[in-house]
């Protein structure tokens, strides 16, 4: 009986452990398609254009990173959404934008669904009007898609001291129609955003004085934000070729995120 006893407990603690590892591997699925489905870029009627990216908490974001009319109180680089949580194969919900475009704007509570096809966004924020944006292209692991490709040169942690002038050379081929470079903070890994971010084409760029602030970049390839704000270059039609940015430490230190992204 001791045996049989023994048997059996053995029996249900595999049991036990193949329901855990089920669980586990149904959790990595779901935050896998998470990620899969929420990610890319998307336009509005009106031309503002938005990014959507995954977080290590498995939480989405957006910014904005093209306004195409006059808004009050949005700029490039401010929040479309936040924190958001996956109600759904294809809807999350958190803080939302009031209204595609327009003046008293704000986040507030709200949903955010996509179509089967991964090629439409219907935002609806709680009491106010629902309102939509287009997929133009995929993000870094973003699906679906609209014929474009999208690709991240670079996506990794930075980090410096006072004064530091950290240096990345890529290339870009050919063909690129659009290229985004931005530092930002993602919690508890690169979370002191506090590096100015300077970009040029064929050399390096410089920093000829700090007081006054004067360097050599690229026309657009300047981001100067206070400490602790996201930094975006955009360059439309870059051309191909060697280019460099350069984190640089103005007057803290710095544990910042650099993305690259390239679309053809």
């Amino acid at each position: 009986m001791k045996k049989l006893l023994l048997g059996s407990t053995a029996l249900t603690i595999f049991a036990i452990s193949i329901i855990i590892f089920q669980i586990s591997c149904k959790k990595v699925d779901d935050a896998l398609n998470y990620a899969l489905n929420f990610e890319g870029v998307f336009a509005s009627a009106n031309g503002n254009e938005i990014v959507l990216e995954t977080e290590p908490s498995n939480k989405g974001s957006g910014k904005f990173t093209k306004i195409g009319t006059s808004t009050v109180g949005l700029g490039v680089g401010d929040y479309f959404c936040s924190d958001m949580e996956r109600v759904n194969e294809n809807t999350w919900k958190g803080q939302v934008r009031e209204t595609s475009g327009g003046s008293f704007n704000f986040l507030t509570y709200g949903e955010i669904s996509m179509n089967d096809n991964g090629n439409l966004l219907t935002i609806s924020p709680n009491g106010g009007a629902i309102y939509n944006y287009t997929r133009v292209s995929s993000g870094g692991t973003g699906g679906g898609g609209t014929g474009t490709n999208t690709e991240i040169l670079v996506n990794q942690c930075v980090s410096g001291s006072v004064g530091d002038k950290k240096i990345f050379q890529f290339n870009v081929p050919a063909n690129v129609t659009k290229m985004e470079i931005k530092t930002f903070e993602e919690t508890g890994t690169c979370d002191r955003n506090a590096a100015d971010l300077f970009v040029r084409k064929g050399s390096q760029p410089t920093i000829t004085s700090t007081t006054p602030y004067v360097w050599v970049a690229d026309p657009g390839g300047a981001g100067i934000k206070p400490n602790r704000e996201d930094e975006l270059c955009v360059f439309n039609n870059p051309g191909s070729g060697t280019w460099y940015v350069m984190l640089f430490g103005y007057n803290t230190f710095f544990i910042s995120k650099l993305k690259i992204t390239i679309t053809k």
